[in-house]
């Protein structure tokens, strides 16, 4: 464990997330330029509370990546939109948005991100962009859906893509009721095609203050050595930002 943080009263507000960073593992994972212009992406939504639905993505933009950012007048994927897909008519969640520099979807910028339709299911969606700020949906359905895999499962969410030589790797969470949430992977070619790791989870909850989910991964890769910073949760209602290494890929 590397931090500890007490809950504090929230209302409505918005969540932001590293948008168009170097994804190379063990590279520089530098916020890059795109547009001369360095962006974020956050959800966000009206309402009071948590994150209460409906949940919608949206961009902002500055010159400096430490800077005050300006928000785009309206969300650039939304629930409400004419092309969303079933599983995401409700809330759209957590988004990650890099070039993709082999242009393996047909276009310059990919985004996957998380949303859940009216069941409250989530699963992992795939969108395009050729500018950086238009964007739209790629394919019919998730390319992580584990809703039909496992009983009661819930949630597959929270992407980071990097990229280890040819190969694609997807850090994400799962949630399963009677399960609890851990960290898994998948690998990919081509950003669309994903086969999930079916082993033992990357990170899952092991000690006292991590009993109830140990989940939601950042993964980076500096002089050898692997940093897994994650989200633990106990059964007292406590949130830490923790910390595993490893010296394997």
């Amino acid at each position: 464990m590397i931090l500890r943080t007490n809950a504090l009263p929230v209302k409505s507000g918005s969540a932001g997330y590293v948008t168009f960073p170097d994804i190379e593992f063990g590279g520089s994972y530098e916020h890059q330029k795109v547009n001369g212009k360095y962006y974020m992406s956050y959800m966000g939504g009206k309402l009071d509370g948590y994150e209460t639905d409906p949940l919608m993505m949206g961009l902002s933009f500055s010159d400096s990546p430490i800077g005050k950012f300006t928000k785009f007048e309206n969300p650039v994927l939304s629930p409400a939109d004419a092309d969303a897909r079933e599983g995401e008519k409700l809330t759209l969640y957590k988004s990650y948005m890099f070039e993709d520099k082999e242009l393996h979807t047909g276009h310059k910028y990919v985004n996957f991100y998380n949303a859940k339709g009216i069941n409250h299911k989530e699963r992992i969606y795939l969108a395009v962009s050729d500018d950086g700020e238009t964007w739209h949906r790629h394919g019919e359905k998730a390319v992580i859906d584990e809703t039909e895999m496992f009983e009661n499962h819930r949630i597959s969410g929270d992407a980071q893509v990097v990229k280890i030589g040819d190969v694609y790797v997807m850090f994400y969470f799962r949630y399963t009721e009677g399960v609890g949430a851990y960290n898994n992977f998948a690998c990919s070619k081509n950003l669309t095609d994903w086969t999930l790791w079916d082993g033992e989870p990357l990170i899952k909850s092991e000690y006292d203050w991590e009993n109830v989910y140990a989940h939601k991964s950042w993964v980076v890769k500096h002089e050898g050595i692997v940093y897994h910073y994650y989200c633990a949760v106990n059964d007292k209602g406590e949130r830490f930002i923790a910390l595993a290494t490893s010296e394997k890929i």
